[in-house]
C-alpha cells in the first residue's frame, strides 16, 4: 500500500525514575546535574505556556504522578499557571498516570493496577481539569508479560508503549529485524501492532525503534538534519517513489524525546518548521516522504485507533516479550517478599475493613476514625515498590540500602498494623459468647476455603481442640507460641462461632493413619513427614533435603533425586542479568561443583519443632563452603494436615559472586512451564532466536507468580510449585526445576549500576504432588497457591462482653455462586464521587466469556450494579452484561478481569 505523505511525531518528554542511581529527593531537585524534576517540569511549563512558535503547537507529557504530586506540593502557584494553559488545548498532557512507571514483569498485579488508581485519584483532587491519557507506558521495563493486555484493558486503556526486545544488544543480539523468528510475528517488521493476551484482551502497541531516548539526538537546540535519523529507523524501501516505510504499519511515525531526566529541548518548532520548508540536506521532508509535528503518545495512539479501517493492524495473539534480562527477576529478594507482603496486607485490611459494615449505622463501628485515611496514605507509600528499578532490585547499593530496603519494610509493618488494626475492629463487634476461648476467623480471599489459622501470641496449656458449630477438630499449640487449628471461611468473610477448648479424642484419616504426623526414618538417621497427601522423607543423606516425595494417589515418588538441596551457581552477571545471558562467556555462569557440605555438628543437622495432630514441623541447618566461605542454611520443612503439598522455608545469605538455587529434579525432565502471571498464566516459553534456538544455555528464567507447573516433554504436568515472591524460575540442563532464591553479584559496570545483596533472606515455598490437580483454566492451582500464601487470620475473642448489638455470627461481603472466577479485591470507591460504594474485582481464568453470579452479603444492599475500569472510571470496553437483581449481581465475563462498583 502507497502511503504519501507520513506524519512523524515528536514527543517531548522525560523518563522519571522514582529512584536508582539517586534517592527520589536527590532525583527532584538536583539529578546528577545540579537540575532535577523540579527544574524540568518548570522549563515544561514555561515552554508549553509560550506563544506557538511558526505555528508549530509545543506539546509536553508526564507520565510519573509520584514526581507530579511533589512539584505541585512545592509549586502550588503552577496550578492556576496549568488551568490557563490548557484551556487554549491539550498541550500538557499526563499519560497513564500512575504514581510509577511500572515493571509488568515481578510487580504484583494488584500493585500494578493500584498504581494507576492511586495516581488517578491524587490527580482528580490536586488537578481535576486534567483528564490522564488512557495508555500503559512502560519504556525502560526489561521486558514484558505476555499477558500484559489483560491489564491495560481492565484500566480502561488503549495503548501500550515499550522499548525493549527480547534479547539484549550488549549481550545477546536482538534477531533479525527484518525477520520473524522461530515462525512467530515480530515486533521489529511492524513497530506498531495490536497485542492480545490469550484471555482476548487487546491494546494497540508500539515499540520504540531504538530506545525511549532516541529523540533526544535531535540535540539541544534541536538540529533538523537529526530527523532523518527517526525516518530511516523505520526501514525505508529502496528505490521507493514516494519513499516507504516497511516498518510502519500505518501512515504515522512516533519518536519519543524522553531520555532519563531530560530538560526539554531548546528549538524544537524551529526544527520542525526548517523540516518541512525542505531547507535541509536532501531535500527534507521532501526526499523521505514526512512530514513532522509535534505531538504526544495520546495523539499518535488515537491516530493508529481512528484509522485501523483503512491501516489495519498486524496482530500479534500474545506477543511474549521477554526473554530480555532476567537475573533482576532473583535481585534484592528482600523487595520482592516485602512487595507482596505488604500488598497482602493492605488488600485484606480493606476486606476486613468492609466487614465492620463502616456505612451502617444501626452499629457502633470500632475502626478507628482515620483508617480509611490511614489505608490511603499506606497504599501511597507502598506503590514506589512498583517502579522498575525499584521492585527489580535494581538500583545501586546506597539507593537499596538507603530508601527503598527501609522504606519497603516499614509500608509492611504499617500494612501488617492496618489488617490487625481491621481484624481487631471486626472481633470488638461481635455479639458476647458464653464460651471461654471465644475465636473469630476472617478470609481475606474471594473464595470459600479451609485453611490453617495461627492466632499469635496466644498458647494457652491445655487447649487442644476447637469447635465450629458442634464439630470439634484438633487444636495445637505451634513451636513459636500460636494456637494451630484447621478452619473453614466464607468467600471475604468471618467466622465467629468457634471456641477453643480441652478434650480433644484424636482420630485418623483417610488413609487410617493420623491426620499429619512426622516419624523418624526406618534408616539413615532421616525423618518421614505423612498425611492423606503425601509422604516426604528428608534425610541428611540427601543434605538434608528431600531425599522423595511421594504421591499418596499414585504411590509414586514424583522426585528423581533430591529435591530442594542448594546449588551455587558462579554468577557475575550483576544486577540485572545472570551470567550466562552473555552469550560472549564474559561473565561465568555454571554451578559450582567443588562446595563441601556439613549435616551434622555443633549446631547443625535437624530438630523436631512440631510432631502434630494439626502440623509437623521439620528445622534442618546444614553448612555450606563455598569458594572458601561457610555459610549455614536453615531449612524447615511443614506438612499440614488436609494439605497436598510440602512446605518449604529456606534462610540464608548469598555468597559473593553467586546465585543460590533450590533445586527439584522431578519424575521426568521439564522441558517446559506453565506458570502464573502477574494477573492471570500463560503457556508462553520463553523465545528463541531466528534459527529457533535459545537465547542463551540454560537455565533461562520466567517471571513467575503465585504458581508454577512444570511439564514434561509430553505436556504433562508433574508437580506444582506454589510461593509468595519469588519470580525465577526454569529447568536447568538436565530438566531439573530450579528456581533461584537469593543472588549477589557485585559485578561493576553493568547497565547504569551495581550492587550487592550481603543480606539474609527467608524464602518460604511450597512443592505439590500431581494428584487432584487442577488445570490453571479451572483456577485450581491459583486458589491453593493463593490460600497458602495468605493466610486465614484467627483472633482470640473476649467472652461474656457488654456488645448490646453486636455484628451477626458469621458474614460475607461477597461469594461467586457461579461460575469459576474469584473475587480478588473488595474495598470502597476512591473517588469523591464513588465513596459510598463497594467496588469488587473479579478474575476469571477461564480464557474464554463465561457467564457469573455475585451473591452479595447481607451487608451490601446496593441499587445499582456497574462495570467500571480498574481504575474505577467509565467502563467502555466489551459489553459485559452486568445485572443487579436483589442481592445477586450476573453478568458475562468476556475477558479475565472486570470490576465492579456497587452504589
Amino acid at each position: 500500500m502507497s502511503i504519501s505523505p507520513y506524519t512523524l511525531y515528536l514527543d517531548q518528554s522525560a523518563h522519571l525514575d522514582w529512584d536508582w542511581l539517586y534517592t527520589f529527593e536527590q532525583n527532584f531537585w538536583y539529578y546528577k546535574y545540579g537540575q532535577g524534576v523540579k527544574a524540568i517540569l518548570d522549563q515544561a511549563i514555561a515552554n508549553v505556556s509560550a506563544p506557538t512558535v511558526d505555528d508549530v503547537t509545543y506539546y509536553y507529557t508526564i507520565c510519573e504522578m509520584g514526581y507530579f504530586k511533589r512539584y505541585i506540593d512545592v509549586s502550588p502557584d503552577q496550578v492556576s499557571a496549568l488551568q490557563q494553559v490548557l484551556k487554549s488545548g491539550d498541550t500538557f498532557q499526563v499519560l497513564g498516570g500512575g504514581i510509577t512507571s511500572p515493571d509488568c514483569l515481578v510487580c504484583a498485579g494488584e500493585a500494578f493496577l493500584r498504581n494507576y488508581l492511586v495516581g488517578h485519584v491524587w490527580l482528580s483532587q490536586a488537578l481535576p481539569f486534567i483528564t490522564p491519557k488512557p495508555h500503559c507506558w512502560i519504556p525502560d521495563d526489561f521486558g514484558q508479560d505476555p499477558e500484559l493486555p489483560v491489564l491495560t484493558q481492565a484500566l480502561g486503556f488503549t495503548g501500550i508503549g515499550f522499548s525493549r526486545l527480547p534479547g539484549s544488544n550488549s549481550t545477546c543480539p536482538v534477531p533479525d529485524p527484518t525477520q520473524s523468528p522461530a515462525g512467530q510475528d515480530w515486533p521489529a517488521t511492524h513497530f506498531d501492532f495490536t497485542w492480545q493476551a490469550s484471555d482476548g484482551s487487546t491494546a494497540i502497541t508500539h515499540w520504540m525503534p531504538d530506545s525511549y531516548a532516541f529523540g533526544n539526538q535531535l540535540g539541544s537546540p534541536a538540529q533538523a538534519s537529526q530527523i532523518s535519523l527517526f525516518t530511516n529507523a523505520y526501514l525505508p524501501t529502496q528505490d521507493s517513489d514516494p519513499v516507504q516505510y516497511g516498518a510502519a504499519a500505518t501512515p504515522y511515525l512516533y519518536i519519543p524525546i524522553d531520555n532519563d531526566f531530560s530538560t526539554p529541548l531548546t528549538g524544537l518548532q524551529a526544527a520542525v518548521t526548517q523540516w518541512n520548508d525542505n531547507q535541509v540536506f536532501g531535500g527534507g521532508a521532501q526526499a523521505t516522504n514526512t512530514q513532522v509535528t509535534l505531538g504526544t503518545f495520546d495523539t499518535f495512539i488515537t491516530q493508529l485507533q481512528q484509522n485501523q479501517a483503512d491501516y489495519p493492524l498486524p496482530l500479534l495473539a500474545p506477543y511474549n516479550g521477554t526473554p530480555y534480562w532476567t537475573g533482576y527477576y532473583a535481585s534484592r529478594m528482600a523487595l520482592k517478599t516485602l512487595h507482596n507482603r505488604a500488598l497482602r496486607a493492605l488488600v485484606a485490611a480493606e476486606v476486613f475493613g468492609l466487614l465492620t459494615r463502616p456505612s451502617d449505622t444501626t452499629y457502633n463501628n470500632a475502626l478507628p476514625t482515620g483508617f480509611w485515611d490511614d489505608l490511603a496514605a499506606a497504599w501511597m507509600a507502598f506503590l514506589p515498590s512498583t517502579h522498575h528499578d525499584y521492585i527489580c532490585g535494581t538500583a545501586n547499593d546506597a539507593v537499596y540500602a538507603t530508601e527503598q530496603l527501609p522504606l519497603l519494610r516499614g509500608v509492611a509493618g504499617t500494612a501488617a498494623g492496618l489488617r490487625a488494626t481491621a481484624l481487631n475492629a471486626l472481633a470488638s463487634m461481635m455479639a458476647p459468647s458464653e464460651d471461654k476461648y471465644p475465636v473469630l476467623v476472617a478470609n481475606s480471599l474471594g473464595f470459600a476455603r479451609t485453611g490453617l489459622v495461627a492466632i499469635s501470641d496466644v498458647a494457652v496449656p491445655g487447649l487442644d481442640q476447637v469447635t465450629f458449630e458442634g464439630k470439634q477438630s484438633a487444636a495445637q499449640i505451634s513451636s513459636e507460641g500460636e494456637m494451630l487449628f484447621i478452619a473453614t471461611v466464607d468467600s471475604l468473610g468471618y467466622d465467629a462461632s468457634g471456641s477453643l477448648s480441652a478434650g480433644f479424642s484424636s482420630g485418623a484419616g483417610t488413609k487410617g493413619t493420623p491426620p499429619v504426623s512426622i516419624t523418624p526414618a526406618t534408616s539413615g538417621g532421616g525423618y518421614v513427614l505423612q498425611n492423606d497427601y503425601l509422604i516426604a522423607t528428608i534425610s541428611p543423606a540427601a543434605n538434608w533435603g528431600v531425599e522423595s516425595l511421594v504421591d499418596q494417589s499414585t504411590s509414586t515418588d514424583i522426585l528423581s533425586g533430591t529435591g530442594n538441596d542448594m546449588t551455587f551457581y558462579v554468577d557475575q552477571g550483576g544486577l540485572y542479568q545472570f551470567g550466562n545471558e552473555y552469550v560472549d562467556g564474559t561473565y561465568p555462569f555454571h554451578p559450582d561443583t567443588d562446595v563441601a557440605t556439613t549435616t551434622t555438628g555443633a549446631c547443625l543437622g535437624a530438630v523436631v519443632l512440631e510432631t502434630g495432630p494439626v502440623r509437623v514441623r521439620l528445622r534442618t541447618v546444614v553448612a555450606y563452603a563455598v569458594n572458601g566461605t561457610t555459610i549455614r542454611y536453615t531449612r524447615d520443612y511443614e506438612l499440614v494436615a488436609g494439605e497436598p503439598f510440602l512446605r518449604m522455608v529456606t534462610t540464608g545469605q548469598a555468597p559473593s559472586g553467586y546465585s543460590v538455587m533450590a533445586r527439584f529434579p522431578l519424575s521426568a525432565a521439564v522441558t517446559g512451564l506453565v506458570h502464573g502471571t502477574p494477573y492471570h498464566w500463560t503457556t508462553q516459553q520463553p523465545l528463541r532466536t531466528d534459527a529457533g534456538q535459545p537465547f542463551w544455555g540454560p537455565p533461562t528464567f520466567q517471571a513467575t507468580h503465585n504458581f508454577v507447573l512444570p511439564q514434561d516433554q509430553a505436556g504433562d504436568t508433574l508437580a506444582a510449585l506454589y510461593h509468595g515472591g519469588i519470580p525465577a524460575w526454569a529447568h536447568d540442563a538436565d530438566g531439573a526445576l530450579v528456581g533461584c532464591l537469593m543472588r549477589n553479584t557485585p559485578t561493576s559496570g553493568g547497565h547504569g549500576a551495581s550492587g550487592t545483596d550481603t543480606g539474609a533472606h527467608t524464602l518460604a515455598y511450597a512443592l505439590r504432588v500431581p494428584g487432584g490437580l487442577g488445570t490453571p483454566d479451572s483456577g485450581a492451582p491459583l486458589q491453593e497457591a493463593l490460600s497458602y500464601n495468605t493466610p486465614l487470620r484467627g483472633a482470640l475473642l473476649p467472652s461474656q462482653t457488654g456488645v448490646t448489638n453486636g455484628l451477626p455470627q458469621r458474614d460475607s461481603i461477597a461469594a461467586v455462586t457461579t461460575g469459576t472466577a474469584i473475587l480478588t479485591a473488595a474495598k470502597p470507591g476512591s473517588f469523591a464521587a464513588n465513596s459510598d460504594s463497594v467496588v469488587l474485582r473479579l478474575y476469571s481464568p477461564a480464557n474464554q466469556a463465561q457467564d457469573v453470579t455475585v451473591t452479595l452479603g447481607a451487608g451490601l444492599a446496593p441499587s445499582q450494579a456497574v462495570a467500571v475500569t480498574a481504575a474505577e472510571g467509565p467502563w467502555t470496553g466489551p459489553d459485559q452484561g452486568v445485572s443487579l437483581s436483589g442481592g445477586t449481581v450476573t453478568l458475562t465475563m468476556t475477558n479475565a478481569l472486570t470490576t465492579l462498583q456497587l452504589s
